[in-house]
């Protein structure tokens, strides 16, 4: 199983949160690499809130054909 870099919009401390934003281009093309490893996908979508982040991995992945399984708070 692999898992997101980082969670960076909760991150609380100030150090960690700066140094993910200075590198989150890397952070983000890392997850993209590890899309094209994985057999599927998992959303998770709290408040069914998807953002622009996710949706674009959403599309790597259907443009990759793997799974999507989709897990909602609601």
């Amino acid at each position: 199983m692999l898992t997101v870099a980082s969670y960076y919009h909760g991150e609380k401390d100030g150090s960690l949160k700066e140094w993910i934003e200075r590198n989150k281009e890397q952070l983000d093309k890392l997850h993209l690499v590890k899309i094209e490893l994985s057999k599927a996908i998992v959303v998770i979508d709290v408040g069914q809130y998807i953002g622009a982040s996710t949706a674009s991995e959403i599309k790597h992945a259907k443009d990759l054909n793997k799974q999507i399984f989709y897990c909602s708070d609601k």
